[in-house]
C-alpha cells in the first residue's frame, strides 16, 4: 500500500511541476509578446517623430530659399507670416512629436494604433517628406 501511495505521490508531483512550467512558459510568451509590441510601438513612433523633424527641416531650408509660396499648408503659411517660418515650425513641429509620443505610449494598450501609425508614417513621406526632397533636390 505504501508503494501505491508513494507512486501515487509521485504523480501528483509531477503533474503540479507541468503546470508550474507551463505556467512560467505562458508568463515567458506574454513577456514576449508585450517587448515585441512595446518594441514595434518605440519603432513606429520613433520613426514618426524623425519624419516630423525631417519635413520641419526641409520646410524650413525649402521656405528659406524659395520663400513662403512654397509652403503648401494654407494654414502654416499664415502662421509663417504672421510669426516666422523658424517659431512657427518650432511649436508645429514640437507639438506634432508630442502627439507621436502620446500615440506611442497609447499604442501598447490599442493594437490597431500601430497599423495607423505605419500607415500615417508612409503617408508622411509620400505627402510630406517626398516632395520637399524633390523640389529641394531638383528645383533649385
Amino acid at each position: 500500500m505504501e508503494k501505491m501511495d508513494l507512486s501515487k505521490k509521485t504523480e501528483a508531483v509531477a503533474v503540479v511541476e507541468r503546470k508550474n512550467a507551463d505556467s512560467k512558459l505562458d508568463t515567458r510568451a506574454k513577456i514576449l509578446a508585450h517587448l515585441l509590441l512595446t518594441s514595434q510601438a518605440l519603432t513606429l513612433g520613433f520613426c514618426l517623430a524623425t519624419l516630423q523633424a525631417l519635413d520641419g527641416i526641409l520646410t524650413s531650408i525649402g521656405v528659406s530659399r524659395f520663400g513662403l509660396r512654397a509652403e503648401a499648408n494654407p494654414i502654416l503659411r499664415a502662421l509663417m507670416e504672421q510669426f516666422g517660418h523658424i517659431p512657427t515650425l518650432t511649436v508645429v513641429k514640437t507639438g506634432a512629436i508630442v502627439i507621436v509620443i502620446a500615440l506611442t505610449i497609447m499604442a501598447h494598450k490599442l493594437p490597431w494604433l500601430k497599423s495607423a501609425m505605419g500607415a500615417l508614417a508612409c503617408f508622411y513621406i509620400l505627402a510630406a517628406v517626398a516632395p520637399w526632397t524633390y523640389i529641394l533636390l531638383y528645383k533649385s
